[in-house]
């Protein structure tokens, strides 16, 4: 386990990770987030409510379905 730490690789790994968090929509610790088609999309923290998290779920694929639904319709495609 030491040598994880002090590998060259694992820290570069470490730092591309971090590059790549700081990116993404996070403002604070746990966070989760959904990674769909149109982007990255945070749902809840650290006192989110399994209701809370499951309504924000709901909303997201609802929003996720109709936007693809519009798409594909718009592209000749039948709904």
């Amino acid at each position: 386990m030491t040598a994880a730490y002090v590998s060259p690789a694992s820290r570069v790994k470490a730092q591309g990770d971090f590059r790549t968090l700081r990116r993404l929509p996070v403002t604070s610790y746990p966070t989760l987030l959904l990674h769909s088609a149109y982007g990255v999309d945070q749902m809840g923290g650290a006192v989110s409510t399994a209701a809370s998290l499951a309504a924000a779920l709901d909303q997201r694929l609802t929003t996720t379905i109709q936007a693809t639904t519009r798409d594909l319709t718009s592209q000749g495609e039948p709904s």
